[in-house]
């Protein structure tokens, strides 16, 4: 009897120690299958061709990261171009969806070297703006989502977007996103604080569109530099103004001349090389999008008064008489600084301080250069316009150094995409 007792008890024994090993072993089950959830990458790579590119999301690139609790989640991927010809892709975090704004995103490449480093944000997350790929060459990313164990939930699409497929010309998009008016709705002379728009007009070309006032849909990327869209030229070329604080100083003409009136001129001056120099720095493999247009210089100062010449563009901003057409010296280049009538006709003035309008950018400090000539004093001193980080139209003499906000003459033909606006700018994709 008490043999089979201790059966009973052993084979009881053996049946909790079965039970709970199969509820040990559930129990796991169910936790992993938590933790597949919440971004551990037991999934299938997911291979997209878009045209010559063939994307593979080696981790998925889907991101549904559900009560999170590790540190950072890592998304690979690759892009290559199986074609003949080079391309042009964008990287994109899209549908993001995020509670807390403390969650960042950090785009590496092969090699580890951090590309980017942003706050992720609801909606669209642009990663990298157009990169161009060579034949026969793979790319290779990782993206980093940098939780800080915030435990909320994430979630994304990453989207690599063939850019060479797009169509549609910087000054088509600009067109159709803005209607055009003929007439400024304020006195051109006299700051504009309002979004007045697209405003059609005639240049030396042909008709003309420039933007006034606190416009906020002329925002315009390359090579990952800001600019501000000034007008589209009659020729339907874009200029486009650099709209980054930026360290770079100098004088506008160190050169002596027997005839002052020559040191005015872009082509004569000491800043032309400058301007050349930063335009090869700066924008890469897109300088070659850039096609020369004219920029205007005002070497007439007929105009005397009280043993003081002042220039044909000085003589405009009293009698309020703006134009972009140029009645004195042009030059062809592909980039050049703004010139008063423009600041002018954008929304500036030479009475007032203007910080809201779009050529007003805080983390630009000083005065900048402008294209046009304001005088000549009695000791032969030539003063141009300079625009103010407050946004007001003063002068300096040529030889004092300043802040450069060059201005680059794109082509009518280049490929863009985008609204135009800070979070989805006009993007040149070749």
């Amino acid at each position: 009897m008490q043999k089979t007792t201790r059966r009973l008890n052993a084979y009881k024994l053996v049946l909790i120690i079965i039970t709970l090993v199969f509820l040990v072993f559930m129990l796991s089950g169910i936790t992993l299958s938590f933790d597949n959830n919440i971004g551990l990458k037991q999934v299938d790579a997911i291979v997209f061709n878009v045209g010559d590119l063939a994307i593979n999301y080696i981790d998925g690139n889907k991101i549904d990261l559900k009560y999170p609790t590790k540190k950072k989640y890592e998304y690979s991927f690759s892009v290559t171009n199986t074609g003949s010809n080079k391309v042009y892709y964008a990287i994109y975090l899209k549908d993001a969806s995020v509670v807390k704004e403390n969650i960042k995103y950090h785009l590496l490449d092969d090699n580890k070297k951090e590309l980017k480093k942003e706050k992720l944000k609801n909606g669209e997350n642009l990663l990298q703006s157009v990169i161009t790929i060579e034949p026969n060459t793979t790319d290779r990313y990782t993206l980093v989502i940098d939780n800080k164990r915030n435990r909320t939930d994430i979630k994304g699409l990453i989207t690599i977007e063939n850019e060479s497929i797009n169509k549609n010309t910087l000054q088509d998009l600009i067109l159709s996103d803005n209607y055009f008016n003929t007439n400024s709705k304020t006195e051109i002379g006299k700051k504009a604080i309002e979004d007045e728009g697209l405003i059609k007009t005639t240049d030396d070309y042909g008709t003309s569109y420039y933007f006034r006032g606190n416009v906020s849909n002329n925002h315009l990327l390359i090579n990952n530099k800001a600019f501000r869209i000034i007008r589209i030229n009659g020729d339907g070329t874009i200029r486009a103004i650099f709209d980054e604080g930026d360290s770079l100083e100098a004088a506008f003409n160190t050169n002596e001349d027997e005839n002052v009136e020559n040191l005015a001129l872009l082509e004569k001056s000491t800043i032309i090389n400058i301007l050349n120099a930063w335009s090869k720095d700066n924008l890469g493999d897109y300088e070659d999008l850039l096609v020369a247009s004219s920029f205007c210089s005002d070497k007439d100062f007929s105009t005397i008064r009280e043993n003081k010449k002042y220039s044909s563009t000085h003589e405009r901003t009293v009698s309020n008489n703006y134009t972009l057409k140029c009645f004195t010296t042009s030059y062809l280049s592909k980039v050049g600084f703004i010139s008063a009538d423009e600041v002018i006709l954008a929304g500036g003035s030479t009475e007032e301080e203007n910080v809201d309008y779009y050529l007003y950018n805080s983390n630009i400090e000083g005065n900048t250069w402008t294209m046009s000539s304001n005088s000549i004093s009695e000791d032969n001193t030539l003063e141009m316009f300079t625009l103010t980080n407050t946004g007001l139209i003063t002068s300096n003499a040529i030889n004092i150094p300043l802040h450069l906000r060059p201005v680059i003459n794109i082509s009518s033909s280049a490929i863009a995409k985008g609204e135009g606006t800070e979070q989805n700018p006009y993007l040149i994709v070749k």
